[in-house]
């Protein structure tokens, strides 16, 4: 439904968007996931044509876009700054798109009912956007880009302004929003809850550039680098030597997995990734098993993360880690433990330059 090929912006010398590809298919929620500054607004911006690129094709619906006005694209974008007019009334706002697309008033007033009701919000189109919640005026924005009844919808950043609550609220009600709308929707966050509550298939950018495209799950079994495994959140990655079927890491000498699609390097430096299952706290009820590696360790702190425990241990080999606790009593503060390190969850990647190895820096 919607292609981008070679697309290339650059502001003077900086090259903000550099060749790049990415495809998103009919009724498909595409997030691109980055660090700030990476391009994701250009990117956006470039495919609305509020950005003239150096190079590159837009196709949307077939439709090469190029040189299109951005109001002859029929393409949405909402912003962080959802920018409504604040002393107009919800159904002016609403309403906005089509009124500049010249479509008659009994026409507009059925789009404005029916994009208020889609984000919960009928009966408020007399109110003026003043009178609001922040989170209301958020799905006024979102009626208002959903009433000029788009080809694609295009979010950007939305829930960045918002406190925790209400982030977590809207992102809840997002999901099956999108899904009723039915409209291809290219949404651009840095969050990787966000990407991973709402998306269909991830990309991950960097500077300029995708790393990796594809299903959430995908993504995170298997990384492609180290960027996209720290962003993912994984933040196990070390600095490795692989030899034959082993790879020596600070936590010592690790087996590497027979299975294919793990091990990208054979021989020579290397990155480990740790899966987010590679390592749990052994007990009288699930000792080491053989496969699995054996790390000594000392409980530094520990953190509630909603429904289970993570602890912060330093191992006997140097490192400091993560490990979740599920189930049992978890253990306090200075004690000592067993972590058990499964092979079968670990990466093997080739070196990258985004920033030092975990163990360092995490």
């Amino acid at each position: 439904m919607l292609e981008v090929r070679g697309l290339t912006v650059s502001y003077g010398d900086h090259i903000a968007v550099a060749e790049l590809d990415l495809t998103a298919h009919d009724g498909e929620v595409v997030c691109v996931l980055g660090p700030s500054g990476c391009g994701k607004s250009t990117l956006l911006r470039a495919i609305a044509g509020l950005e003239v690129p150096d190079a590159g094709t837009v196709v949307l619906d077939g439709q090469v876009l190029d040189g299109l006005r951005p109001d002859q694209r029929r393409i949405g974008l909402m912003f962080q700054d959802h920018a409504l007019f604040p002393h107009r009334t919800v159904a002016d706002n609403v309403g906005f798109g089509p009124r500049m697309q010249g479509l008659p008033r009994r026409h507009i007033t059925g789009l404005v009912e029916d994009a208020l009701e889609l984000v919960d919000l009928a009966g408020t189109g007399h109110r003026t956007v003043t009178s609001l919640s922040g989170g209301e005026q958020q799905r006024v924005a979102l009626a208002r880009t959903i009433a000029a009844r788009p080809r694609l919808l295009m979010l950007d950043e939305p829930l960045g302004s918002l406190d925790r609550a209400l982030r977590d609220r809207l992102l809840a009600d997002l999901p099956p929003l999108l899904r009723e709308l039915g409209t291809t929707v290219l949404y651009v966050t840095h969050d990787q809850d966000e990407a991973l509550a709402l998306a269909d298939r991830l990309a991950v950018m960097r500077d300029g550039r995708i790393q990796q495209v594809g299903p959430s799950d995908e993504l995170w079994r298997s990384p492609a680098s180290g960027f996209v495994a720290r962003f993912l959140g994984l933040e196990h990655v070390f600095d490795a030597e692989v030899a034959g079927r082993v790879a020596r890491t600070p936590l010592g000498d690790l087996p590497l997995p027979a299975e294919d699609g793990v091990t990208a390097v054979t021989s020579g430096p290397a990155q480990v990734v740790l899966l987010l299952d590679a390592l749990r706290v052994t007990d009288p009820l699930l000792p080491i098993r053989a496969e699995e590696v054996e790390l000594p360790a000392e409980v530094l702190a520990r953190r509630f993360a909603g429904d289970h425990l993570r602890i912060r241990v330093r191992s006997k080999p140097g490192p400091e880690l993560t490990v979740p606790v599920w189930r049992g009593d978890a253990p306090q503060i200075g004690d000592l433990v067993t972590v058990a390190l499964d092979p079968a969850a670990v990466r093997v990647l080739p070196p990258d330059d985004a920033g030092h190895a975990a163990g360092a820096d995490q």
